[in-house]
């Protein structure tokens, strides 16, 4: 765990991530981020869901193994409350 969230917190984030990676394999795929987006974005009938999973996934996949880990994850959201 990483020593700057708290145990509930990373709970959380694991809870969250286990929720997208439908597979159980411990990664999230392209296809279950998109999967995810396009619930978020199904109201929002002007986005291209494929272009912004894409864009999303590819951001977040920092190590380009095709996979979000979970420490990708942990980084996303932590870039995200830090405004980086």
């Amino acid at each position: 765990m990483p020593s700057d969230l708290s145990a509930q917190l990373y709970e959380e984030l694991k809870k969250n991530f286990n929720e997208v990676d439908t597979n159980g394999d411990g990664l999230i795929s392209e296809q279950e981020l998109y999967t995810l987006m396009s619930q978020l974005l199904e109201q929002n009938s002007d986005v291209d869901v494929g272009a912004a999973t894409k864009k999303a996934f590819n951001k977040v996949d920092t190590n380009h193994d095709g996979y979000i880990s979970f420490d990708e994850y942990v980084a996303l959201y932590q870039s995200a409350i830090s405004g980086d």
